[in-house]
């Protein structure tokens, strides 16, 4: 085998170069990207709608959640999550799956809020605006 020429070797090292400064550059944009939007899932704007209702809700326990019906996996699965960080100590949990006394609803449009919450045997102790309200259970657990 022969060692390569210095033609070669120069051409090698220019590529390894260019491809360098290129990932560079890609990760600069991502950053500034980043920086832009950083908030993609909308948890700053969720706390910010949810601290009326906290300071309303006990520490102790856990707080039921629900959002309104027919909302999509993804648009549902963000609400819960910045629902929950916002909650932070508290534990948020789906009304559906752990039925709590007291109970979030976030709603991104207008409800019947009185139909609502007769559907899930609750009944409406609080309306905070801006698709916020606090749900109490009828009777016990």
């Amino acid at each position: 085998m022969t060692a390569p020429t210095p033609r070669l070797a120069v051409a090698v090292s220019a590529v390894v170069v260019v491809l360098y400064l290129s990932n560079i550059g890609n990760l600069y944009q991502q950053s500034k990207a980043r920086a832009v939007f950083g908030d993609p899932y909308g948890v700053l704007a969720q706390d910010a709608r949810l601290q009326g209702v906290i300071s309303s809700v006990a520490l102790g326990g856990a707080v039921g959640y629900l959002n309104e019906p027919n909302l999509d996996a993804f648009t549902g699965a963000k609400k819960l999550l910045g629902a929950q960080y916002a909650f932070a100590p508290r534990m948020l949990v789906r009304q559906e799956q752990s039925p709590q006394q007291q109970v979030i609803g976030d709603f991104s449009g207008p409800v019947n809020l009185e139909g609502f919450a007769r559907m899930y045997g609750l009944r409406v102790v609080r309306d905070f605006g801006n698709g916020i309200v606090l749900f109490q259970r009828n009777g016990p657990q």
